[in-house]
C-alpha cells in the first residue's frame, strides 16, 4: 500500500481540516465501532492510529473535531479519511453525532461513517461490470464501476416516496468525470424547523447544478417542520484506467500555491508581473505547465473566494482562438489549486497590497467591478462559469 498522504489533502474544495489527534481515547472508541463491523475475511488490523483493511489495500483514520455537552445529551463532530492507491487524495467525510455521553455520540459518527461510506467503498471495490457509467474526456472514453447496493441513510419520520438520490443525477454525471480513477460522491437533503438544504459533493466539492435536482426533489416533502434527512454516498472507480501519466501530487500544488499568491502578490506592472512568471517556473520546475495554471488560475479564483462570489459547475478554458468548457471536476489540477488559495486565506486577512494586486490582475474582478458600481450587491453576483487563459498547446490531463 502507498504511503498514508497527509490529512491536509483530504477536502477538494479546501475546507478547513483541523489535523486532530488520530489516536486519541475518543477516536479509539470510532475504531473499535468499525472494526465489530468488518469481517474477518477482509483481514482489518487494527493500529493505536488508523485501521488496515488488506484485502483491499485501504487506510482509515479518524478525528473528533469537537465535542459539545447538551443539556441532556452530548453531540460529537467528526472527521473519517480513507486512502486507497486508486484515489488522488484521501477521501474526507464529516458526521455528527448525538449519545448519553461523549463516546456514544462518538459510536455513533462510527455507526454512521461504516454503514453509508464505508460500505459504498467496499462495495464499489466489488462491483462488477453490470454497474458502470461511460463517460469520455479528452477523446478517451473511460468507464467507472459503482455498486447499485450504496445505502441511503434516513433520520426522522418520511411522509414522501422516497427515491434513490443518486437516481436524480445519474443521467448527468458522465459530463462530470475527468481524468481521475476515482469519483466520490456525497448527496445530503434535510428539513427541519420549515427549512431545506441540500448538497452534492463529488471529491469534497459543491456542485451546485446537480443540487438544484435535490432540491427539486425535497419539493414533494410535506412536512418542513419535523426533522428529516437523507444522504448518500456512492464511489465510482475506473480499475482498468491505462493512463499512465505522473501527476504532480496534491500536497506539491497546494503548497506552491501558497508560494504563487505571494508571488504574483507583488505584480504591479509589467516588469515585475515578467519576474513573478520567471519566479512561478523555478519553482513549478520540473512541471513545465504548472506555472500558467497558477498564473491563470489563481487571481480569478482568489477573486471568488475573497469577496464570497458564488459560482457554477463550469470552467472555460481559452486555449488561443479555441474554446474548451468542462465541469470543475474534470480539471485534475483545479481542486487543488482552489485548496492552496483557501489555505492562504485562512491563516487570517491577506495584506491589503497583496490582496489589491492580485484583484487588479483578475479579468473576473474587473466584470465584478463593473456591476457593482452599476449598483448591484456582491450577495447577488453568481458566475456560471470560471474563464482561464491558457497557451494554444497546452494539453488538458
Amino acid at each position: 500500500m502507498s504511503e498514508q498522504r497527509s490529512l491536509i489533502s483530504a477536502r477538494y474544495d479546501g475546507e478547513a481540516v483541523i489535523n486532530g489527534d488520530t489516536s486519541d481515547e475518543f477516536a479509539s472508541v470510532a475504531y473499535d465501532v468499525i472494526m465489530e463491523r468488518l469481517s474477518d475475511e477482509l483481514a482489518p488490523c487494527r493500529f493505536n492510529d488508523r485501521i488496515d483493511i488488506q484485502k483491499y489495500g485501504m487506510n482509515i483514520s479518524c478525528t473528533v473535531q469537537r465535542l459539545v455537552e447538551n443539556k441532556e445529551s452530548f453531540s460529537a463532530e467528526m472527521l473519517f479519511f480513507v486512502t486507497h492507491e486508486l484515489f488522488d487524495e484521501p477521501l474526507c467525510e464529516y458526521f455528527h453525532g448525538l449519545g448519553a455521553n461523549t463516546s456514544d455520540a462518538v459510536r455513533s459518527c462510527a455507526v454512521q461513517f461504516a454503514v453509508t461510506t464505508l460500505y459504498s467503498i467496499i462495495s464499489a471495490l466489488n462491483a462488477g461490470e453490470n454497474s458502470s457509467l461511460t463517460s469520455e474526456f479528452c477523446g478517451r472514453e473511460r468507464t467507472f464501476r459503482y455498486s447499485e447496493t450504496s445505502n441511503t441513510y434516513s433520520i426522522g419520520p418520511c411522509d414522501h416516496e422516497q427515491v434513490e438520490l443518486f437516481s436524480l443525477i445519474k443521467k448527468d454525471l458522465p459530463a462530470y468525470l475527468g481524468s481521475k480513477k476515482a469519483y466520490w460522491l456525497k448527496l445530503y437533503a434535510v428539513c427541519y424547523d420549515g427549512q431545506v438544504n441540500c448538497e452534492v459533493r463529488i471529491n469534497g466539492a459543491v456542485m451546485n447544478t446537480l443540487t438544484k435536482k435535490l432540491f427539486a426533489y425535497t419539493s414533494l416533502w410535506k412536512n418542513r417542520k419535523s426533522f428529516h434527512s437523507e444522504k448518500q454516498f456512492i464511489l465510482l472507480i475506473d480499475p482498468d484506467d491505462d493512463n499512465s501519466r505522473q501527476h504532480i501530487q496534491p500536497e506539491k500544488v497546494i503548497k506552491l500555491t501558497r508560494q504563487a499568491v505571494r508571488i504574483l502578490g507583488a505584480v504591479t506592472d509589467e516588469d515585475s508581473h515578467a519576474s513573478a512568471m520567471k519566479q512561478l517556473r523555478i519553482i513549478c520546475a520540473p512541471h513545465k505547465t504548472l506555472a500558467h495554471e497558477l498564473r491563470a488560475m489563481i487571481p480569478e479564483i482568489f477573486t471568488c473566494l475573497l469577496l464570497d462570489i458564488k459560482q457554477g459547475d463550469d470552467l472555460k478554458l481559452m486555449l488561443g482562438d479555441a474554446e474548451v468548457v468542462l465541469k470543475k471536476t474534470q480539471l485534475r489540477i483545479y481542486g487543488y489549486i482552489e485548496q492552496g488559495i483557501r489555505s492562504f486565506l485562512s491563516d487570517g486577512e491577506p495584506p491589503k497590497e497583496l490582496a489589491m494586486n492580485i484583484l487588479r490582475i483578475s479579468s473576473l474582478f474587473v466584470a465584478v467591478n463593473n456591476v457593482v458600481n452599476d449598483g448591484a450587491e456582491l450577495s447577488e453576483i453568481f458566475v456560471n462559469e470560471m474563464k482561464f487563459k491558457y497557451p494554444a498547446d497546452y494539453e488538458i490531463f
